[in-house]
């Protein structure tokens, strides 16, 4: 039974008809003030919402007790990266700034025994052109897949409104495993991905909204959220001030375990020793985005045209 499943079953008294703005349930009766805010100019801060309760289900909560042990070396790990307000900021349609250290962040996930797949719920030629312009080339390439507003599962009006979009990280490990039909999201696997079972055990999300995570809340790692005001200031350091706690939790048996226990702080995060990390660096400078636009041009088309083997 999936997490959507349980949690169905697992709370009374709250039918579909229910509304959810910022996470918090609301009657009826607040529909229409709901729904009014959404057509206004609150939309960017009211999201709708009115499906399953999002409580993490039974059986999650359950592995989150069993305690994770330490191996003597890194075992696989499935990063999932979000983009807007994680990796970047997007201003308008076609301005996009890279977050500080972005580069270094990706270099030392790339050298490392991780799996990297991006995940947002933006529009598909919006996360399209959001990839394109931040990843180089050759770590483009090994991304596992990238997923977008397609990939929630959304009714044709849920889709075209600011609702709220939760990842769900049952529908990545029932695909990543070869248990889902579902041909729309394809994944780059590798003959050493195939080996490793993905489940909450060795996942991963480095995201900046808890909304999102609401149904693995213990799989994620939530960053500052990256705005203008970061950007303008100068003072973002988060994408290199979370490698140590990736580092820590890169030899855990249960990431899930081990982040509901030693939760991420990014407001005590210490900036690190860049030479005391094992990272490869690039040849490639993320932050010169004009050229890794037009160096990428087309490679995310051809990544949704893969199947999986």
């Amino acid at each position: 039974m999936s997490s959507n499943e349980e949690a169905r079953t697992s709370v009374k008294g709250r039918g579909n008809n229910d509304i959810v703005i910022g996470g918090d349930a609301v009657d009826n009766s607040d529909r229409t003030s709901a729904t009014t805010a959404e057509g206004t100019g609150n939309a960017a801060k009211v999201k709708i919402y009115n499906g399953p309760p999002l409580i993490p289900s039974s059986s999650y909560l359950s592995m989150c007790s069993l305690e994770s042990q330490k191996l003597s070396k890194s075992a696989p790990k499935l990063i999932i990266l979000d983009l807007n307000g994680t990796l970047l900021l997007r201003v308008k349609p076609r301005s996009i700034r890279p977050r500080p250290y972005l580069i270094e962040f990706l270099d030392y996930l790339f050298s490392s025994t991780f799996e990297v797949m991006v995940w947002s719920s933006a529009m598909p030629k919006n996360v399209n052109l959001m990839v394109e312009t931040v990843f180089p080339p050759h770590y483009m390439d090994r991304l596992k897949a990238v997923w977008n507003r397609d990939s929630f599962g959304l009714t044709p009006k849920q889709y075209g409104i600011n609702y709220l979009t939760v990842k769900d990280f049952e529908l990545v490990w029932k695909k990543l495993n070869g248990d889902s039909d579902d041909e729309g999201r394809h994944f780059n696997t590798g003959a050493a991905a195939k080996k490793t079972k993905w489940d909450q055990t060795n996942t991963i999300i480095i995201d900046d909204s808890t909304e999102k995570t609401q149904l693995q809340p213990h799989n994620a790692i939530h960053l500052t959220k990256f705005d203008s005001d970061r950007f303008i200031k100068g003072i973002d350091c988060d994408l290199i001030n979370v490698i140590p706690y990736l580092d820590r939790i890169r030899n855990e048996t249960n990431v899930s375990y081990f982040i509901k226990n030693n939760p991420y702080d990014p407001l005590t995060a210490v900036k690190p020793d860049l030479s005391s990390i094992n990272i490869a660096k690039t040849v490639v400078d993320a932050r010169n985005v004009d050229q890794l636009s037009v160096a990428n041009s087309g490679k995310i088309n051809e990544k949704a045209s893969r199947k999986v083997p």
